[in-house]
């Protein structure tokens, strides 16, 4: 209980934006005895208790943490209430059940991250717009010094660079907390327009990026990129095959002119999954004819130097730079390929001339010294 209090009575007073000093002088205590309270080394007599959950407007079982569960289901709830008003064309009721929210539970993260989005959403105008600025930032601010939630974290930067004027934006990306790198670099378009050098770069990297996590959501879903893909879903032949045809009509339209890089590498792996899917439907001269693909771009990929700029319009200012890649930068070497293709799947078409050509391509092509990451290889 002394624990709860001491978390409670914190997010309460930075909440109220007071200091301990405040706080202490209206429950009639000293500081000091505001400051152990918060570092849970004593707690307050019986009689102090109502003062203080009167002084911040909640429940002596609230403050106490006793209610939590209970609090806790109030506030979905209300949130979902606001949202469902919202929803049915009523922001303004949406907007006020909000304030109220928060008034009430102004010491909950989750009411707190509620609070700036509808301060930012509901019933804005461009004359009360700039009147909310600063109660945003103060409430993202509030999340940022005391919440430990990375959503929640990333809610308010997400707040605070919504109101920061543009200058401010790039210290504030550094704030973001990690595992949302990538979003650090989403923000930044905003400071640099589509028409500068600055801003083409960052559009272009950020459109690779989203290309590497679009691929990576689509096998997740299809479930069958790995081999320990138990209890995921796995998508039919045809859904796998006209999958993988998306992703080489993305790459070929980025990448014009034999312009692939790295990424000849991942042309390689679509192509090596339709030959294998292929030749489980039974088609082998579907089969062969990927085999080949999955060969040629394999040894293109072997060939690219350590260091290497992209021409293509949508990607030209792009580099390929192995020094910087790390142990993520390229797997599926080919021998890895080749163990594939002696499986004994693949009995019927080992004298079709494109699958020997395939063959032949990868035991002679150049072979690459960059370090591998074979752990995300499954073949």
């Amino acid at each position: 209980m002394k624990k709860y209090f001491s978390e409670n009575i914190k997010k309460l007073r930075r909440a109220a934006d007071i200091t301990q000093e405040k706080l202490a002088e209206f429950v009639g205590v000293t500081p000091q005895t505001v400051s152990k309270w918060e570092r849970a080394e004593t707690y307050p007599d019986i009689e102090t208790l109502p003062v203080i959950a009167n002084y911040f407007g909640v429940t002596i079982d609230e403050l106490l943490g006793n209610d939590k569960i209970k609090t806790d289901e109030i506030i979905d709830q209300l949130i979902a209430d606001s949202r469902e008003n919202a929803r049915l064309g009523d922001e303004a009721k949406a907007f006020t059940m909000a304030v109220e929210g928060y008034k009430r539970y102004s010491y909950s993260y989750k009411m707190m991250d509620f609070y700036t989005t509808a301060l930012q959403s509901y019933d804005v105008t461009n004359e009360n717009w700039q009147e909310r600025k600063p109660e945003i930032r103060r409430v993202a601010e509030l999340i940022l010094e005391g919440c430990t939630v990375e959503d929640y974290r990333y809610g308010a930067i997400e707040s605070l660079c919504c109101v920061c004027e543009p200058e401010e934006r790039e210290e504030m990306r550094k704030k973001i907390p990690s595992g949302f790198n990538f979003t650090q670099e989403l923000w930044m378009e905003d400071i640099y327009p589509a028409d500068t050098d600055k801003g083409i770069e960052l559009r272009q990297k950020n459109m690779q990026e989203l290309l590497w996590w679009f691929n990576r959501k689509v096998l997740d879903l299809c479930g069958r990129w790995f081999e320990d893909s138990k209890g995921m879903p796995q998508c039919d032949d045809d859904t796998w095959i006209a999958v993988n045809e998306m992703q080489i009509a993305i790459y070929n339209c980025l990448f014009r002119d034999g312009d692939y890089l790295d990424y000849a590498w991942h042309m390689a792996t679509s192509y090596s999954r339709m030959a294998e899917t292929y030749m489980i439907k039974g088609d082998g001269k579907k089969s062969a004819e990927c085999w080949l693909k999955t060969a040629e771009f394999l040894a293109m990929h072997e060939s690219i130097p350590p260091y290497a700029e992209h021409t293509s319009y949508l990607v030209n200012r792009l580099v390929y730079d192995e020094s910087k890649m790390g142990r993520q930068g390229s797997c599926g070497s080919p021998e890895d390929y080749l163990y594939q293709m002696k499986q004994p799947i693949y009995d019927p078409i080992r004298d079709n001339q494109q699958f020997t050509e395939a063959v032949r391509i990868l035991e002679t092509c150049p072979r690459n010294t960059r370090t591998r990451d074979e752990r995300i290889f499954s073949g």
